[in-house]
């Protein structure tokens, strides 16, 4: 078992982008804020068995806890619910091989316990900033099903981005591991609180839009009533002209 502070943040980073993902793409089946304890409790779940560096299991408890979150959560079906998880599984695998490949590191339980922790968090942050990329693309070429595409939503590019950087340009540098353990905690921090903000962006401009979506239904039946009303008016003057020409 081994536990350091790129398996932390990888986790934390994983949470990040899937809450990112399906709150801002999806309907939630009763509210956002259950749908994300929902997701923070399953993260966790992945989290603990990460622990055990077993990679077929940590695949597979991946795919359960990704997919019951979609499934339980969220307002699609089985079979898009099978869809989203293979997809985010396939990013994860992609930004996992790409930074194994770049750094000529295997795969293998071996390679991972051999990494130091300066390693451990370029390694964390390369593959999720690839992970983040590709989820990114697929919620912007879906856009039948995106409900929130802010571009205020960009702004959660950067900051990974500018972590990596900040990560590379401390790794070369021999310093002390507390050092560098502070610079890793101010990243994750960074990446948090950006998330924070846009979550807060993107609930606000959800409720406007329903506000605004409720007004427009109002407006909508308020006319309708104001026709029927006419109609009735105008019915109801013909019957009184009516029936003063039959009494005349």
């Amino acid at each position: 078992m081994r536990i350091d502070a790129g398996l932390i943040i990888g986790v934390a980073l994983e949470f990040i982008i899937m809450l990112y993902f399906a709150n801002s793409t999806l309907q939630p089946k009763k509210n956002y804020y259950i749908s994300s304890a929902m997701c923070f409790v399953g993260y966790l779940i992945i989290f603990a068995f990460s622990l055990l560096n077993r990679l077929f299991v940590n695949v597979g408890v991946f795919i359960v806890i990704n997919f019951l979150i979609f499934n339980l959560g969220y307002r699609i079906n089985f079979k898009t619910s099978i869809f989203q998880t293979i997809m985010l599984l396939v990013f994860m695998f992609l930004g996992e091989i790409i930074v194994a490949f770049t750094m000529k590191m295997g795969l293998d339980k071996k390679s991972f316990l051999e990494v130091t922790p300066q390693q451990s968090m370029i390694i964390t942050v390369a593959g999720k900033l690839i992970y983040f990329l590709s989820v990114f693309f697929m919620k912007r070429v879906d856009r039948k099903k995106v409900i929130s595409s802010e571009k205020s939503s960009l702004l959660l590019a950067v900051v990974p981005i500018m972590t990596f950087v900040c990560l590379i340009m401390v790794y070369p540098l021999n310093i002390d591991k507390r050092i560098f353990s502070s610079v890793c905690i101010i990243a994750i921090t960074l990446n948090v609180v950006t998330f924070s903000i846009n979550e807060f962006m993107l609930a606000k401009n959800r409720r406007i839009r329903i506000l605004e979506d409720e007004n427009y239904k109002n407006c909508i039946e308020l006319e309708e009533y104001k026709t029927l009303n006419e109609k009735y008016e105008h019915s109801r003057i013909m019957n009184h002209d009516f029936r003063e020409h039959l009494n005349g």
